[in-house]
């Protein structure tokens, strides 16, 4: 307030996730203004709509970001500057969210399926009863250390920087390299003495592919849990809660914590917060049916932003409450179970999760076809291969059979301006037309699975030990033989899921010689493989270790059951 911001005002926050993104959301609470927390890794494009939506009357950036802050025409400054001006000391805790309980404390903006970001806007009153719950559970206190490693842009990362600051918990915050790297994720959280961590099951996965067993609590959501994986987490461990809820009712509705033995489910909802699920007719769906899940309670969003149809349609009378009450139509249809708890069983429309991102399909499909060349588009998540991975199908324009490889081959790099990186698709397919059902509506089950284009005989064998072992990881990791030694990781559709899973591999091999980011860089086998060779002068010690493993994979199954017996003596 003594910067001239009022109670009410807007503040866009456009920082790094390091300490200055935290105080500036904090200062920003403490003034009682409605933050917008803006990911700094977002397109231009992407930032620039957001913030004609949002109309900040202050974006406050780090000094690495102020290019950015200056799209929105608004008064910015620099969160370092601003510390470096003031000597105060900021009061302790997040100030009295229960105060103007009716006022904004945040608006997220999430993918749109009109190709253009949606504002949820979550008051403070919502704010402050989710972080109350979620303290008593899944359940945080002073004597945790919580690691939090999730951006911005997704909403559970506001559980992770204010819940520790309400119960005097401390914090760690973990930069993004680390959080896509298993093995260094899991070094550092031994190292911090992190006791709870949040993830979704892409980065739990992570943690199991580096082997990690550690004495903390997982806390997994944003995207359905699956069952072998919530074993594995139990065995890996100390305790597991699964955490259901859509960003339009703050962050987490439902929390259950998993035990051996129990199937994956929702569990119950969190303080003041009511769930029913609704049939084909708009009814109360029967115990044991599968229903539309709806949420109603103190956690429902106040609407979107200057989106008033939008709103409408999300909203309907909460069955559960009087007086008015709302409820939020999250598209999961849902059952409860005998024990009174509830199961998601998936959408009801088109909502895709990846990453723990929620996706609009529509949103990309608008993207392309803003591009020249594409006549129509569609998007779809395909799971086959071992890791989900988005598929864009295009009908493309002017373009022959000869000129559609390197049409597909550029697509990515056109939507790297306009899309995150996690709207990207993985792999593009050109079709004649888009197949439609007998009313004109897209016939998903018609889209065709991913074909990989035929290889041609590799021109060249792998030379060396080193080169054949990368080779390996990379056709374990992608699930094919047919990967040459000069097939580009992106070409033939790697995304951060498998590009992890050659990590894994090679860091077993290896023993962690091979930063995450250089499978990315060097993106083709040959490359990565001299790329090694290259690192902090290991060329000696990864080579050996090359050997070392052919010779293994080389020796018949007796010989190296052998091998074990004398290296377990």
């Amino acid at each position: 307030a003594g910067r001239g911001i009022a109670a009410g005002a807007r503040i866009a926050v456009l920082a790094e996730h390091r300490a200055p993104l935290l105080l500036a959301l904090l200062a920003a609470q403490l003034a009682d203004a409605c933050f917008i927390p803006l990911d700094p890794t977002f397109p231009v494009e992407r930032l620039g709509m957001i913030l004609d939506d949002c109309r900040p009357q202050l974006v406050l950036h780090d000094y690495r970001n102020g290019d950015h802050a200056a799209l929105a025409g608004q008064a910015t400054a620099a969160i370092e500057a601003l510390l470096e001006q003031d000597s105060g000391v900021a009061p302790p805790g997040t100030g009295d969210m229960a105060r103007a309980p009716g006022a904004l404390a945040y608006i997220l903006f999430t993918s749109g399926s009109t190709g253009r970001p949606k504002g949820v806007q979550i008051s403070r009153g919502a704010f402050a009863n989710a972080l109350a719950s979620f303290a008593v559970a899944p359940g945080l206190d002073s004597r945790d250390v919580l690691g939090a490693a999730t951006t911005v842009s997704f909403d559970i990362a506001m559980l992770e920087l204010f819940l520790p600051l309400t119960v005097g918990a401390r914090l760690v915050m973990i930069d993004k390299q680390v959080a896509r790297d298993g093995m260094r994720l899991a070094a550092l959280l031994a190292a911090r003495g992190v006791t709870v961590f949040q993830g979704t099951p892409s980065t739990w996965k992570l943690l199991c592919a580096a082997d990690a067993r550690l004495a903390l609590r997982a806390w997994c959501g944003g995207e359905q849990l699956p069952q072998a994986l919530c074993d594995d987490l139990l065995a890996r461990f100390a305790a597991l809660w699964n955490l259901y809820g859509p960003t339009e009712t703050t962050i987490w509705s439902a929390v259950q914590r998993q035990q051996r033995g129990q199937a994956v489910g929702a569990g119950s909802a969190v303080a003041n917060t009511t769930i029913f699920l609704l049939d084909r007719h708009g009814q109360l769906a029967p115990d044991g049916a599968i229903g539309e899940i709806c949420i109603g309670g103190d956690g429902v969003m106040r609407g979107y932003l200057d989106r008033p149809e939008l709103s409408a349609a999300a909203f309907l009378p909460d069955l559960l409450r009087q007086h008015g009450a709302l409820a939020y139509r999250t598209g999961d249809l849902g059952t409860w179970r005998a024990d009174g708890t509830l199961a998601v069983m998936g959408r009801r429309d088109r909502q895709l999760k990846l990453d723990g991102f929620r996706i609009e399909p529509g949103d990309i499909e608008a993207a392309l076809r803003a591009l020249d060349g594409v006549a129509d588009a569609a998007v779809t998540l395909h799971a086959g291969g071992g890791a989900p991975l988005l598929v864009g199908y295009v009908v493309l324009a002017g373009v022959d059979a000869d000129g559609q490889p390197q049409a597909l081959q550029r697509l990515a790099g056109q939507l790297s301006g306009k899309l995150p990186r996690y709207m990207i698709p993985g792999r593009f397919m050109a079709l004649p037309a888009l197949p439609l059902t007998l009313n004109g509506k897209l016939d998903q089950r018609a889209l065709p699975a991913p074909d990989w284009p035929a290889q041609q005989a590799p021109s060249r064998q792998p030379e060396g030990a080193l080169e054949q072992v990368v080779l390996q990881a990379w056709q374990q990791a992608f699930g094919r033989q047919d990967i040459g030694l000069d097939d580009d990781f992106f070409a033939i559709g790697g995304h951060s899921f498998i590009a992890t899973r050659i990590h894994a591999q090679l860091a077993r091999v290896l023993r962690g010689k091979v930063p995450l980011s250089q499978i990315f860089e060097a993106s083709t086998v040959a490359r990565l493989a001299a790329a090694i060779v290259a690192h902090e002068g290991a060329a000696g010690e990864a080579m050996r270790l090359a050997q070392a493993t052919l010779a293994v994979q080389a020796m018949t199954p007796e010989a190296r059951a052998a091998l074990r017996a004398r290296a377990q003596r």
